[in-house]
């Protein structure tokens, strides 16, 4: 399965993201942001902060709290 803007629900994309490696903790939250056409600044070294903003930004973006559960 692939990841694309719209393509599915944001817990589906979550999930599937999960398995994704990169490099960086932090690159694994902002490789996201296209797919769920968010922005926020981008903050290197920050770590696993990134998904927690990242997370807030969906929560607050859609109000589905069942994203968490992902």
């Amino acid at each position: 399965r692939s990841l694309q803007p719209g393509s599915r629900g944001i817990r589906e994309k979550l999930c599937l993201a999960s398995r994704r490696e990169t490099r960086r903790v932090e690159d694994a939250a902002y490789s996201l942001l296209g797919i769920f056409s968010v922005s926020f600044p981008i903050v290197y070294g920050e770590e696993d902060k990134a998904l927690g903003r990242l997370l807030a930004q969906l929560l607050t973006s859609s109000g589905d709290t069942s994203i968490v559960a992902w």
